[in-house]
């Protein structure tokens, strides 16, 4: 057994040539979840043959890195350089740096109570209940895309130029432009429509009241 600077434990074989005549090594590792010793006569063989053999086996799945620590996280988004996540309990979009656990977090504007979110090139669009909010990546600017008071947004999808929602209250899916040039458009009605995905040329969603898969063209 190794112990690693981290603290996780790995199992490993190491099995020496005793002399300099070894032909070479090979370093064997096992897929998740199998065992090295299923295949301890094939190393037996190779060893025999005069090559030097080192196998190891990491015990359990290894440890998630924590980046920040929220209240009640709801929507989570990635870029290249940041994870932006929702918060219910401060009613908050955050932004953390990725692979930095000292960053405690930078808040880009309340969102009340926070659904859906999803990063697309340089904005991050997060719902708050029936609106639809459109960030920029450093908190500046937020644009209100949708206004709806007694809606609630559920699902969010993107193309190039466009947002499409489910509306869980309204029973609506809508077409929203990213830039917010244009008036949001109804483009189907539905009896509950949940999660939603864009296809080149159509919208898909499902309906949870017909336990249904729909398709709409854009």
């Amino acid at each position: 057994m190794w112990t690693a600077p981290d603290g996780h434990e790995v199992r490993r074989i190491d099995w020496p040539i005793e002399d300099d005549a070894a032909r070479g090594s090979i370093l064997f590792f096992p897929g998740r979840g199998d065992h090295y010793e299923k295949y301890l006569e094939t190393l037996e063989e190779w060893h025999r043959t005069g090559w030097l053999i080192g196998t190891e086996k990491r015990l359990g799945i290894t440890p998630p890195q924590r980046l920040g620590t929220l209240e009640a996280p709801v929507g989570i988004g990635v870029d290249d350089n940041f994870v932006f996540v929702s918060d219910t309990a401060t009613a908050a979009l955050y932004r953390f740096a990725k692979g930095d656990p000292d960053d405690a977090g930078t808040s880009l504007g309340q969102v009340i109570g926070p659904g859906p979110l999803l990063v697309v090139g340089d904005y991050v669009f997060a719902a708050s209940l029936g609106d639809l909010y459109r960030f920029t990546k450093d908190g500046s600017e937020p644009r209100q895309l949708i206004l709806d008071t007694d809606g609630r947004i559920q699902g969010l999808a993107a193309d190039a130029t466009d947002l499409y929602v489910t509306d869980i209250v309204d029973g609506a899916v809508v077409r929203v432009s990213q830039q917010g040039v244009e008036s949001p458009v109804q483009i189907g009605q539905s009896s509950d429509p949940w999660g939603i995905a864009t296809s080149c040329d159509a919208v898909f969603w499902c309906e949870n009241g017909s336990l249904s898969l729909l398709r709409q063209p854009k």
